[in-house]
């Protein structure tokens, strides 16, 4: 199972308990703002990339550029964007058929693991990129290096090989200042060795992805899919029913990336060395959404809360986490429901376009297979 992970809900049946906290096991926290997805919820999305465009300079950047992550919701999209647009684009793939399957044919596919520096150095070498995207995410149970280190090894290499420029998609500024939550710990240590690589940077704190609420278990129990939708009524339980949070549309995200990676250096100069925070366009609750997605889909969905802590202890109480995991999940999902409703115009000021709206995200999406 690939990794996402934002929130795990309490419904009605006791079923849902069990299967929610095994999804939470498998699906830990970092994914919903790195943007994993399963095979098919990753084809639902792509289906709604049509139109998205960026516009490039004269004096834009048109040299080699690697995306790492190139497999996930952000950086295929960002390689998505940069093909398009005729630069030489290549991904690092672990996995090189899959990689195949998902990015369009003009992304160059190498071979690489960010836990094998030879083969960062070798795919760094044969792609001769000047400039690199990065978007990761790894358990914090998985065995072997962290997310943190493998980012590491990525930047350490990028500076070997001479990259001149480096994209970071980080977490929300709320959850990077709370180390406590694990998330944010994992990313300010990745942004530490990104700061520390000794090539110019940027690294992009987004807020909680739109996207998210079509996944299973993350904030909208089974996700806005359409046959949850053709209930009447839909009903879901969310940690954040009433709980406002500026989330943003991943396409909007990929947009300001691709942006940034294109950009001429005199464009790029006053972004250097900054975390930039990219929100949508208003703070919205799980019940707005209950409402915008109602209204797409032409049906009644109803959305109620879900205590943080009860559903926490309940989870260590069954053994399922242990209590200093559980009091750890609690705390990133308090930040996550209370500290992420600040509203930014960066995304606009980077990309010259209005972020998303929660009406426009959910009209994309609601009739998606």
């Amino acid at each position: 199972c690939e990794q996402g992970f934002l929130c795990v809900l309490s419904m009605p049946r006791a079923g849902w308990h069990i299967a929610c906290a095994l999804l939470l096991l498998l699906l830990p926290e970092a994914g919903a703002f790195t943007g994993s997805f399963l095979p098919a919820q990753r084809s639902r999305v792509a289906a709604t990339t049509a139109g998205v465009s960026m516009a490039l300079s004269p004096d834009g950047f048109r040299g080699s550029i690697l995306v790492v992550g190139a497999t996930g919701l952000v950086g295929g999209e960002v390689a998505r964007l940069l093909a398009e647009h005729g630069i030489a684009t290549h991904a690092l793939a672990r996995d090189a058929g899959r990689a195949r399957q998902i990015l369009p044919a003009g992304v160059n596919i190498l071979r690489g693991d960010l836990g094998d520096q030879e083969s960062l150095l070798a795919a760094l070498r044969t792609s001769g990129a000047e400039r690199m995207f990065v978007a990761t995410h790894r358990p914090a149970s998985a065995k072997g290096p962290t997310q943190a280190e493998l980012e590491g090894n990525a930047y350490r290499a990028a500076a070997l090989e001479g990259v001149q420029y480096i994209v970071k998609l980080s977490t929300a500024p709320a959850v990077v200042g709370s180390p406590g939550t694990g998330v944010g710990s994992v990313h300010s240590l990745s942004e530490d060795a990104l700061k520390e690589c000794g090539v110019s940077w940027t690294s992009l704190r987004s807020n909680y992805f739109l996207q998210n609420v079509l996944r299973p278990g993350l904030a909208v129990g089974p996700g806005y899919t359409p046959k949850l939708l053709a209930e009447s009524p839909a009903k879901i339980r969310s940690w954040f029913a009433d709980s406002p949070i500026s989330m943003v549309d991943s396409r909007d995200v990929a947009l300001a990336a691709a942006t940034l990676l294109c950009s001429s250096p005199e464009e790029l100069a006053p972004h250097l060395s900054q975390t930039p925070s990219l929100t949508g366009p208003r703070a919205v609750t799980m019940k707005q959404v209950g409402v915008a997605f109602g209204g797409a889909s032409g049906r009644e969905v109803r959305v109620e809360g879900a205590d943080i802590d009860a559903g926490m202890q309940a989870l260590a109480k069954a053994g399922v986490l242990p209590a200093p995991a559980a009091e750890s999940l609690a705390a990133f999902l308090q930040v996550v429901g209370r500290e992420c409703a600040e509203v930014t115009d960066t995304l606009e000021a980077l990309t010259g376009t209005p972020p998303r709206t929660l009406e426009a995200f959910a009209k994309d999406y609601a009739d998606q297979p």
